[in-house]
């Protein structure tokens, strides 16, 4: 892992379709500024206003695919540090996650270290998301415009846009050329909440294929987990 000390050169980005319910996703908000402690800047953009660093509502456009990209890439355009952090607003994060730097200037690097916290166990199936992106702002803004730039409009249905909209730098669906992509891991790993209101719905574990826990090391118990962060 490249891994630098707490610096002002990385930025966290926030969107947010305000699906979850409020407290909920407050609990989720104290605890990045917990774990962060001003270090970052911070550039939130929503659906509805929130007090969370320098908001930017985009009102009430609706959850969907296009919309969740199209946030991030208000946001990163704001960022004025050399990298950005994309958050999930139903994902935990750590310090160690925000020490990475991506190898060169011309990747995007994804975090495939992450559990999902369901009702009363995590379980993970391998894999990243745009949870665990950090990338430099460059090259994610040119990645996010050239996109928005063919697709000014939302395409419709969006059941579909899942299938087409994927991850920063996997955009071969939409008819670009791929960006290059790293993958790094962390120790501890990222926590990402399952709900029915999630842009893809409660997230499904492939009994044959998922490995799950009750307790994992830092975050402690799944049960207790969920329900401090549901309080």
């Amino acid at each position: 892992m490249i891994l630098r000390p707490a610096t002002n050169d990385l930025t966290l980005v926030y969107y947010s379709a305000n699906a979850l319910p409020e407290n909920v996703a407050n609990n989720f908000r104290r605890e990045l500024l917990n774990v962060t402690k001003g270090i970052f800047p911070i550039i939130s953009v929503t659906q509805k206003p929130v007090d969370f660093g320098n908001n930017i509502c985009v009102g009430d456009v609706g959850q969907s695919y296009y919309n969740l990209y199209k946030q991030m890439y208000v946001g990163v355009q704001e960022a004025k540090t050399k990298y950005v952090a994309t958050i999930e607003d139903d994902t935990l994060y750590t310090m160690e996650h925000f020490s990475y730097r991506p190898s060169t200037d011309s990747i995007i690097s994804y975090n495939n270290s992450m559990w999902f916290l369901d009702r009363n166990i995590f379980w993970n199936r391998g894999g990243t998301g745009t949870f665990g992106c950090i990338a430099p702002t460059k090259i994610l803004t040119d990645t996010l415009e050239q996109r928005f730039r063919r697709f000014s409009i939302e395409p419709m249905p969006r059941d579909y846009q899942k299938y087409f909209w994927r991850d920063p730098g996997q955009d071969d669906r939409l008819g670009f050329k791929n960006q290059d992509v790293e993958i790094f891991s962390t120790v501890i790993p990222l926590i990402t909440l399952c709900y029915s209101n999630a842009t893809h719905g409660w997230p499904k574990r492939r009994q044959q294929t998922s490995k799950s826990v009750e307790n994992l090391d830092y975050w402690g118990n799944a049960s207790e987990l969920r329900r401090k962060m549901e309080s």
